[in-house]
């Protein structure tokens, strides 16, 4: 190989972008629930876009988002740990009142500040943690920057990013937010293979309290994973069905939510509610797992303010089939 041959493959290696490296440096989108998580129209940011709780925000192109958290993999270790990033959790809750759910975990306010048209509660959180807090129009969303290591101290790259996400803040219109979802149903009307027979009033509140709950009539064959789960203390949670089939999935009485027509199947989760018939039929163990189609009735949904899926519980009525799994 000559000089000039070996030199030009040097000065290609040089100036050619590096596959890998390239595709490091590729902006990762997402898909969650009723959300998304996508290159911005100008492709200089990422834009967190949540349907179902009606809200959208733009971080730095370069971060890492997934559903409620954001982080900054361009890490300074003068102010953050390499093993902990700093973080920033998206809280975001449906309510009829502002709660200012902020208080009950003894957040200090150290001031507001106004961005885009909306006024953010400035919040220091015992651990040292800092956020901010904001409520319009039946939605109450923090943003915590949570911090590790030694110092307590987000670096600035943290500060200007979330920032952009404060000055970027936007509430959505239209008839996708689980709440306006809820608020429409009737007695009486079909919603997947079920008609709805009574609908209850919620609980309120931020923590623990619900949408509201409503009940079912019908009965739905469904085919999944029967599981069993332990707990820590070495109790049981308790049966339940889940990742559904296709077909089961598509009689599952559940709002709609467009950005994921189909819903995926770890996000819908029947309980039983007779747990000792449900034993019975499985057995007794400290964990169980089985491929198994079964039939329910008296189902019962319950949606929390956090969430777009609804708790779902329902009686066992009939085991069809059961292929435990060693």
């Amino acid at each position: 190989m000559s000089m000039r041959c070996a030199f030009s493959l040097v000065v290609l290696a040089v100036f050619l972008p590096n596959p890998m490296r390239a595709l490091a440096q590729m902006p990762e989108e997402r898909t969650f629930g009723c959300g998304t998580i996508r290159v911005s129209s100008s492709g200089k940011s990422m834009t967190y876009t949540d349907l179902g709780r009606g809200f959208r925000f733009e971080f730095p192109l370069h971060w890492v988002g997934r559903q409620g958290s954001l982080y900054n993999p361009s890490i300074d270790p003068r102010t953050e740990s390499s093993q902990y990033p700093s973080h920033i959790t998206v809280n975001a809750r449906l309510v009829a009142t502002d709660t200012r759910f902020y208080v009950s975990q003894g957040a200090r306010v150290t001031g507001t500040e106004t961005a885009n048209g909306l006024e953010w509660t400035a919040l220091i959180l015992p651990n040292g943690w800092s956020g901010y807090y904001a409520y319009r129009d039946g939605v109450a969303i923090e943003f915590v920057v949570s911090t590790y290591g030694e110092s307590r101290v987000p670096s600035a790259a943290t500060l200007a990013g979330l920032k952009q996400m404060l000055s970027s803040f936007s509430l959505l219109d239209g008839g996708y937010r689980v709440d306006r979802q809820f608020s429409a149903l009737q007695p009486g009307q079909k919603l997947g293979s079920l008609t709805i027979e009574r609908i209850l009033p919620g609980t309120g509140g931020s923590f623990g309290g619900n949408l509201g709950r409503v009940e079912f009539s019908g009965q739905l064959t469904l085919t999944g994973m029967v599981m069993l789960e332990g707990t820590m203390g070495g109790g049981r949670s308790g049966f339940y069905i889940s990742s559904l089939e296709s077909g089961s999935l598509a009689l599952m009485p559940l709002l709609k939510c467009p950005v994921d027509e189909a819903p995926s199947p770890f996000a819908v989760r029947v309980s039983f509610r007779n747990q000792d018939f449900a034993e019975e039929q499985f057995g007794r163990h400290n964990w169980y797992e089985a491929r198994g189609t079964v039939v329910v009735d008296n189902v019962i949904e319950t949606y929390y303010n956090g969430f777009t899926r609804p708790s779902i519980s329902a009686r066992l009525l009939n085991v069809v089939e059961k292929k435990p799994i060693e």
